[in-house]
């Protein structure tokens, strides 16, 4: 079985490829398949809670985050340079995702067969 790495780099509304990879992600888990999420740059953004997508006519998928678990994905990271970079703490965002550094991203990209860059 493959192992999906899927990196959100994104800013949560900048186009739809934030939804897409949020979608991608739930039907690769729905179909028992290992997702893992990777959170760079300013994709870290889309971790912050209480975004509302209506003011600016979006669909709202941020709020999917909270039941990644229902899906089985459970291995989340954030790049812990970007949350630095736009400081964000535990606390503003709507998951906790484990912080990642660099050198750890690199070991993480060598333990999946498939990578997706969104």
């Amino acid at each position: 079985m493959k192992k999906y790495l899927i990196i959100l780099q994104q800013a949560p509304f900048a186009n739809s490829q934030s939804l897409e990879a949020v979608e991608l992600a739930l039907a690769l888990a729905a179909f028992a398949q290992p997702v893992t999420l990777l959170f760079m740059a300013e994709g870290v953004l889309q971790l912050l809670a209480n975004q509302d997508a209506e003011l600016i006519a979006q669909r709202s998928f941020t709020k999917a985050f909270t039941g990644l678990e229902l899906f089985d994905i459970s291995a989340v990271y954030a790049d812990q340079d970007a949350l630095q970079h736009y400081k964000l703490a535990s606390t503003q965002l709507s998951i906790n995702p484990a912080p990642i550094s660099s050198a750890q991203i690199a070991e993480l990209l060598a333990k999946h067969d498939i990578i997706l860059s969104l």
